[in-house]
Formats: structure tokens, C-alpha cells, sequence
């Protein structure tokens, strides 16, 4: 291809970059990670030795992204400390500023709280414009899981994350759906935490509007923890069944697990037992061991609290 042909490593990584990032924003998390791979082996293959350097971190920050999304976090962790040694090493403080926003569920589940609220802290990134960008959204985000993941307040921490998520919109972020989903995904986990019914079935309603499949996803996983409140197990659990296969198709697959998870524990018997079985499998071989943690983070029932 023509790309190929001219020896430069940004044109030859343009390709599966670009792929990788369309894969992010769709939704496609699994491909998204392996296209920036593509891209950033095509980069060391390729480039000078001082030169691309820019690029190849843009690129592994965003396969950072799409290894967290599709639930890959295994392999975000190693990457992670490698990643992180490097910058450290040269100074870079894009990637040091940006990773850790990404890296909270690697601690988070293997209980490593504490840990991951240093890192965030050592995150600090000011932008010479005072404008806003996608590391003021990273880190509300990565705020929300610790948030969850502690059992704090979350209607406090809804609160606290108002005016970020209004800059947010100011800044015309909620014109991109990625952006738009994940915030609302987040607004709807804190709502569900919090209490406060309302504010979730707003969120879903939101999501489930969504064209992109983990949209939906989102949405169903969001409503089980609502029709299980009412005592609508059986609806729960149709709704947990529908939130797997979105997950799956969007390649979320820790979220896939997470709605495994809650369905076997819902149905009980041998059946329910199997489902969890095959979602603490997977978690297992992501390194999570904090599996009771990460499904309140993913999924919170309304009011904390299983009913």
C-alpha cells in the first residue's frame, strides 16, 4: 500500500492508529487495542531513533484506553508499569499525567486503593490554556470507580463532579457520543449508588438513545439494578441477559463478566453458579482479585446495597 511505501513510521502507523481510535469511539474496545498495537509496532519498526517519539506515546495511550474498556487489565497493568517507568525516565509528563486516570481499575481490582490514590495525586497536568481536555474527564471518571470502589458518598461525589462535567459540555465534549456515554455511564453508577432513582432512570433513558452497542449495555445494566429494587427478578435478570450480549458485541468484556456475575447471583441454584463461575474465571485471568469490589464499581445496585 502506498502508506507502506514510504519508509516514514508516522504514515505507516496511520492506518491501524486511525483504525484503532474509530474502533475506540465505536465501541469496539478488543479491535481498538489490537489496531493500536498495530500501530505502535508498525512505529518501532520503522522510526529513526530519536524521531516519533509524540506519536508512538499518543498511540499507547490510547491502546491504555482501549485495554481498560474492553476489561483487558492484565494486560493494562504491565503496561502500565512499563509505560510509566519510561516516562519517568525521560520526563514525559503527558504520559504521566494521563496514564494513572487510566490505570485506577488495575489497583482497584487487586485492592490496591491506597495505591491508586497516589498515583492519581502524582497526576497533576495544567494546561497553559485553561481549557478544558480529555484528562479533566479521565480523572472524573477514575474519581468515580474510587469512589465506588470505597463505598463513599455518592451523591457527594455527583455533586463534586458537576461543575467538571458542566465545563465538559462547554467544551463541546458531550457532542462526542464516546464521551457522552461514559459520562453518563458514570452519572448513572453514582446516581444507582447514591439512592437516587431518578437521576439513573434519566441516565439510562440517555443511553439507551445512544447508537453505540456498549451504549445499550450500560443501559441494561443500569436498569437490572433498578427492576431489582422493585423485586422484578425475573425482569433483573432478562435485563442482565441483554446487557452480557451487548457487552460482548462491544468487546467490554470485563462488563460482560460483571452481568454474568450479578445474573447468577440473582437466579442462584446450578445455573447461577455456573454464570458466576464463568465471570470469576475471566476476572481471575485479568489478575482481578478484588471480584465483589468490581462488581459494585461496574454495576451498583440502587442504594449500595443488594436487595
Amino acid at each position: 500500500m502506498i502508506y507502506e511505501r514510504t519508509g516514514n513510521a508516522e504514515a505507516i502507523a496511520g492506518l491501524p492508529g486511525a483504525e484503532g481510535i474509530l474502533h475506540l469511539l465505536a465501541g469496539r474496545f478488543a479491535s481498538s487495542a489490537e489496531q493500536s498495537q498495530a500501530a505502535i509496532e508498525a512505529i518501532l519498526a520503522h522510526r529513526t531513533a530519536t524521531g516519533h517519539s509524540e506519536t508512538l506515546h499518543t498511540q499507547r495511550i490510547y491502546r491504555a484506553m482501549a485495554l481498560m474498556n474492553a476489561g483487558y487489565l492484565a494486560d493494562l497493568r504491565e503496561l502500565y508499569f512499563t509505560l510509566m517507568r519510561e516516562a519517568g525516565q525521560r520526563g514525559d509528563r503527558y504520559v504521566t499525567s494521563t496514564l494513572p486516570l487510566l490505570g485506577v481499575r488495575c489497583f482497584i481490582a487487586t485492592g490496591e486503593l491506597e495505591l491508586a490514590a497516589e498515583e492519581l495525586k502524582g497526576a497533576t497536568w495544567t494546561d497553559p490554556t485553561e481549557g478544558f481536555h480529555t484528562q479533566h474527564l479521565l480523572r472524573a471518571l477514575a474519581q468515580v470507580d474510587m469512589t465506588l470502589a470505597r463505598g463513599e458518598d455518592a451523591q457527594a461525589a455527583l455533586r463534586a463532579l458537576e461543575p467538571t462535567f458542566g465545563m465538559a459540555k462547554k467544551a463541546h465534549y458531550r457532542r462526542v457520543e464516546f464521551h457522552r456515554v461514559h459520562e453518563d455511564h458514570a452519572r448513572a453508577r453514582l446516581a444507582l449508588a447514591g439512592g437516587d432513582r431518578a437521576h439513573a432512570e434519566a441516565m439510562v433513558k440517555r443511553m439507551a438513545g445512544e447508537t453505540i452497542e456498549i451504549a445499550h449495555g450500560y443501559a441494561r445494566l443500569a436498569s437490572a439494578s433498578l427492576a431489582e429494587a422493585d423485586g422484578d427478578t425475573q425482569r433483573a435478570a432478562e435485563l442482565l441477559v441483554e446487557a452480557a450480549s451487548l457487552a460482548e458485541s462491544a468487546e467490554a468484556h470485563l462488563h460482560a463478566a460483571v452481568a454474568r456475575h450479578r445474573r447468577g447471583r440473582l437466579i442462584g441454584g446450578s445455573k447461577g453458579d455456573d454464570l458466576v463461575a464463568r465471570a470469576e474465571r475471566f476476572m481471575t485471568e485479568q489478575g482481578i482479585t478484588e471480584i465483589e469490589t468490581m462488581v459494585r464499581v461496574l454495576a451498583p445496585p440502587l442504594g449500595g446495597h443488594e436487595s
